[in-house]
């Protein structure tokens, strides 16, 4: 009996009806319009903070937009930086509440900021590709064009997290400046065989190579990817702490974690 392929999509899974449904019924609900109504009736009925709540929330409009944010231009040397899926709703979700994203208060100040302390400005790829608002390839296009250009061409360093290191490392970097890709806490990413074949002494020997471009670092007790490198390339009695998400950001945010991401960039150029 033949062996079936795996890798073929099957109407039957229920991963593929349920991706079906999302995209096919959920997805063409006008919420924005609904939200607008249910607001209205809230206000009617005099339920005006339970209104302004409601209407004062994410603008699904611009779900499918696509733009280049800046950080601490001044600096000469860029990253490239490609959030995860969910990163871009708690970002808005946190700015709703009188936080800018480039002042203290929001997810991406901490690790930007640690970032410019580096002596790196920071690009930052504002895209809605959740759940296919936006297509991956029309993101890709948009971040190639981009590095392509006299401005894009000052980035250095493309750092991915997530879902943002699988965009990471499709792009075509041919006709670009960037000398490193670091994907942070990405999926398919873990070389279990490397890491437990290699001694970590040699690993990060070849890491220097300057033609070797891209990393991935994976974080310590996060359920959602396994990490490569669970400890600190200068301080390895240190494990990377961190889950997936918030490893990098306001809560459980470590600053070593970007240290250690840098100095990765940073050898080998």
């Amino acid at each position: 009996m033949p062996r079936k392929n795996t890798n073929a999509l099957d109407p039957k899974d229920i991963g593929f009806r349920i991706g079906f449904f999302w995209r096919y019924f959920i997805l063409t609900i006008p919420f924005s319009h609904i939200k607008v109504m249910i607001g209205n009736i809230y206000r009617f009925f005099g339920f005006q903070k339970k209104a302004n709540r409601l209407l004062e929330g994410l603008n699904w409009s611009h779900l499918d937009k696509k733009e280049i944010l800046t950080f601490d231009s001044h600096h000469q040397r860029k990253i490239l930086f490609i959030p995860g899926i969910n990163t871009i709703f708690t970002e808005e979700n946190e700015e709703k509440y009188n936080a800018s994203c480039r002042h203290e208060g929001t997810c991406f100040h901490r690790l930007f900021q640690t970032i410019c302390e580096r002596g790196y400005g920071v690009y930052m790829c504002n895209a809605y590709y959740l759940f296919g608002f936006a297509e991956i390839r029309s993101v890709m296009e948009y971040i190639e064009d981009f590095l392509k250009s006299p401005t894009g061409q000052e980035v250095e360093i493309i750092i991915g997290h997530s879902y943002g290191g699988l965009i990471a490392n499709g792009l075509d970097l041919s006709k670009t400046q960037a000398k490193k890709v670091i994907t942070v806490a990405t999926p398919f990413g873990d070389k279990k065989i490397q890491r437990i074949a290699v001694p970590r002494e040699y690993y990060f020997h070849k890491t220097k190579r300057p033609d070797i471009k891209n990393y991935n670092i994976g974080l310590e007790s996060d359920h959602l990817v396994a990490p490569e490198n669970t400890r600190y390339f200068n301080y390895p009695h240190k494990i990377i702490p961190g889950k997936h998400f918030f490893g990098l950001y306001m809560r459980e945010y470590h600053e070593e974690t970007i240290q250690e991401i840098l100095d990765f960039a940073e050898i080998g150029k």
